[in-house]
């Protein structure tokens, strides 16, 4: 019986389920093909994460043809039901998208947070010549404006302001169609005091999470900019563009102290999970403890 399936480079044994089977066994005697021979095995197959092993009938060989090869093969046959566990757990993930689908879009915003700049007033303010941006980057800036305002991560800028930064924009390597925003905060940066944290190293990591056998890993999503920054702290991070001046409301990335602040931030957020660490953005979740 001709059979589509797909083999799982990534897995060291090839199942059906035993409704396949049945399917094939039918086949091959209503055409007077060779009987499938089923015979014994003691291989345990697990599902993803699973400590039960599935329920496992036996193997048979087949011949797989590729556009290229046909060899022989051995199948696993497991006696699960008609639809395959992964199946399952696809749509189980999938109902868990749509029910919280508004969290997979945008930026989002830590709630009951504001990060205050410590800015030494007794440091001469200064509003740097403006940086002339490429013609051929314009459009794509002007639309990462336009992005950037949508989300609040910036805002237009009115009136006299002390400070003003040049910008830089750079195109994404793995997207030359969108630009980064890089301020230039260097002059700015000599005027905010920078805080002091301890940032975990990577032997820190793995002696915390020492004895696990199961990782998770999550990786926020422009996580500098989910921390909002404080009214009176945002106009030492104006900046100028040729459609006119913006400043962040979110957390830059150019600030001093900005990584300092995220980590300690996002530390605090998991104190008192003593499974969880972070580095940055990148937060690790650690079970199974041997």
């Amino acid at each position: 019986m001709p059979t589509e399936i797909m083999i799982d480079a990534g897995s060291s044994v090839d199942i059906i389920d035993e409704h396949a089977l049945l399917r094939m066994q039918k086949y091959s005697r209503k055409t007077n093909q060779s009987p499938i021979t089923l015979y014994k095995t003691n291989t345990k197959v697990y599902r993803y994460g699973a400590k039960t092993p599935l329920p496992i009938v036996g193997k048979f060989d087949v011949e797989i043809e590729s556009s290229t090869h046909l060899k022989p093969y051995k199948l696993t046959i497991s006696a699960t039901e008609n639809q395959q566990p992964e199946v399952q757990e696809e749509n189980k993930l999938k109902q868990l998208s749509d029910k919280y689908n508004d969290r997979y879009h945008g930026v989002g915003k830590l709630k009951g947070c504001q990060v205050h700049l410590h800015i030494n007033e007794t440091v001469t303010s200064s509003a740097q010549p403006h940086r002339r941006i490429p013609f051929h980057l314009r459009k794509r800036l002007e639309q990462e404006l336009t992005r950037l305002e949508y989300e609040g991560i910036i805002e237009k800028v009115h009136g006299q302001t002390p400070w003003m930064s040049p910008l830089v924009v750079v195109p994404k390597p793995k997207n030359p169609e969108k630009v980064r925003l890089c301020v230039d905060m260097r002059v700015a940066n000599k005027a905010i005091e920078r805080e002091r944290h301890i940032t975990p190293s990577i032997d820190d990591l793995i002696n915390d999470l020492n004895g696990a056998t199961v990782f998770s890993k999550l990786d926020l999503n422009q996580g500098y900019h989910q921390l909002e920054l404080a009214p009176e702290s945002r106009y030492i991070t104006t900046f100028s563009t040729h459609k006119g001046l913006r400043r962040y409301t979110r957390l830059p990335f150019g600030v001093t102290s900005a990584a300092e602040v995220f980590q300690a931030t996002i530390q605090q957020i998991l104190e008192g999970i003593p499974a969880a660490r972070n580095i940055s953005d990148d937060i690790w979740q650690r079970s199974g403890i041997t």
